[in-house]
């Protein structure tokens, strides 16, 4: 919008004259606008370029957010990237030379990082990557890469001689020390950052070493910078070029914190991709599994154990609603890796797939109480909080029961839970020393708050609590954990003398 202006005389504007008497623009255009001059722009300082006002910059830290520095129409002329044009699907979709690249987020090419915006590096893409904090989050190319030799690394890594060390960053969790070089050639440096909860965390090899799956070198593999037990501790992303690599069970794809993988509509029989579980720490973990689809996409997800292959939720999977995100929850056993089978369901478009994922220990304080030789010990009227949290093994094998051991004087006895988790059934049962059951167990029901196992006469000695879910041990949920994962319940035994 070209601002119009009017000469006025006495009060009186008089459209032949050339007196600048009075003037009167319209209200310019606003950031993001369209424009053919920078003075069409509201603000003076900004700049007409790609046709839109553009606010002007030198690196990424003088953008807001998640906004990058990227290059203008004229060298040394930087411009910070509009919002509406950051994210797209097609090269078409973004500004002047810019590729829909790395994240499907528009980007400069390059094919050193003297092609870029001062700060930031050129990836092996070909496409500049920001080395500043903050601004790769919400993509899969979120870790920039770098030794202070310049090698080249793999895709989601970055050759400069600019950079000394390197920023990780996932989109649920960050593990960062970055030390990225500035205009001014000072050093940006930001904290080690935790992750996002009490879950395992990962920890970054200062060597940066590639980490690799079975059949597959250091220069295909995509995730990179890893653990001293080589882990990979950052973001995987599938080339379109290798998206065909990964489609048997015996080959998976390395899922630690985020992937991104390809499902080209060639490809019929999808990724697979396994989580890695610790073997100590706890009994059971808790798998926590984001799966992100592209418009106009649609996914089968199928989940198994790598003890014995056997499906984790159903024989035919998850199928996600076009274009939707779903959330799936796994309680595994410490030690069972989980498999994920990720492919296109019917005739649905090709596209990119991002998974998330985090694991978290079990909060059972208890645990390990499976069987009456790890039995707790449970005092009268002394309450103990735990969860009725069931790992999944195997088709054969789920870790599920929570043993107590008490004593107990001759007479009545009673044995509370208060409160139940909200929802799912729990099985109590008393057991005498030698295990057997000494009266009918107690079947809890759908949205019961509390239950109460009754007893008029037991013998003295020592006896068991056994509590376990009751039919379905929810090892498998969609969209939310399943309260018996994560709530607790109180468990009391009291006698009346």
């Amino acid at each position: 919008m070209i601002p119009t202006r009017r000469t006025c005389l006495l009060g009186v504007c008089i459209p032949f004259l050339l007196s600048a008497a009075c003037q009167t623009p319209d209200i310019g255009a606003l950031r993001g606008e369209s424009c053919s001059l920078a003075s069409d722009c509201e603000d003076p300082n900004h700049v007409c370029i790609f046709t839109f006002c553009h606010e002007p910059c030198t690196e990424d830290r003088d953008c807001e957010g998640a906004e990058r520095c990227v290059l203008g129409t004229e060298p040394g002329k930087y411009v910070c990237q509009l919002p509406q044009f950051k994210t797209c699907r097609v090269d078409e979709d973004c500004l002047g030379s810019q590729v829909c690249g790395v994240g499907l987020e528009c980007r400069d090419p390059c094919l050193s990082a003297s092609d870029c915006t001062p700060s930031q590096l050129c990836a092996e893409s070909n496409e500049c990557v920001s080395t500043y904090p903050g601004k790769e989050i919400g993509t899969v190319d979120g870790t920039t890469t770098s030794t202070t030799t310049g090698a080249a690394t793999t895709l989601g890594e970055t050759t400069s001689t600019s950079a000394s060390t390197e920023t990780t960053t996932s989109l649920d969790t960050t593990a960062s020390a970055t030390t990225a070089s500035t205009s001014d050639g000072d050093a940006a440096t930001s904290s080690d950052a935790a992750t996002s909860s009490d879950a395992a965390t990962s920890t970054s090899s200062s060597e940066n070493e590639a980490s690799t799956s079975p059949g597959e070198s250091s220069e295909e593999a995509t995730s990179s910078s890893g653990g001293s037990d080589g882990t990979a501790t950052v973001p995987y992303w599938e080339p379109e070029e290798t998206s065909l690599d990964w489609d048997s069970m015996d080959n998976p794809i390395p899922l630690v914190t985020t992937a991104s993988i390809y499902l080209p509509t060639t490809d019929s029989e999808g990724d697979w991709l396994e989580i890695p579980v610790p073997d100590a720490g706890a009994e059971e973990y808790l798998v926590e599994v984001e799966i992100i689809q592209e418009f106009m996409s649609q996914t089968r997800v199928m989940h198994r154990s790598t003890v014995d292959n056997s499906e984790i939720g159903g024989p035919n999977g998850n199928l996600i609603a076009e274009g939707a995100s779903e959330t799936f929850f796994v309680s595994v056993s410490h030690g069972t890796n989980v498999l994920v089978h990720v492919d296109r369901s019917g005739n649905s478009n090709f596209g990119r797939v991002t998974l998330n994922v985090l694991v978290t220990p079990g909060s059972d304080a208890n645990e390990p109480n499976n069987d009456p030789s790890t039995a707790t010990e449970l005092g009268l009227d002394e309450p103990i909080t735990a969860t009725a949290q069931a790992a999944y093994q195997s088709s054969t094998v789920e870790i599920a029961d929570d043993w107590y051991v008490v004593e107990l004087a001759a007479g009545p006895v009673n044995v509370e839970i208060d409160p139940l988790p909200t929802a799912g059934r729990i099985q109590i049962e008393l057991r005498d020393s030698s295990g057997l059951v000494v009266e009918d167990p107690l079947y809890t029901v759908e949205g019961q708050f509390n239950a109460t196992l009754s007893i008029d006469s037991v013998e003295e000695g020592t006896h068991y609590v056994v509590v376990q879910p009751y039919g379905d041990s929810h090892t498998f949920s969609v969209g939310t954990a399943h309260p018996m994962m994560v709530e607790p319940y109180v468990l009391t035994v009291t006698q009346t003398p």
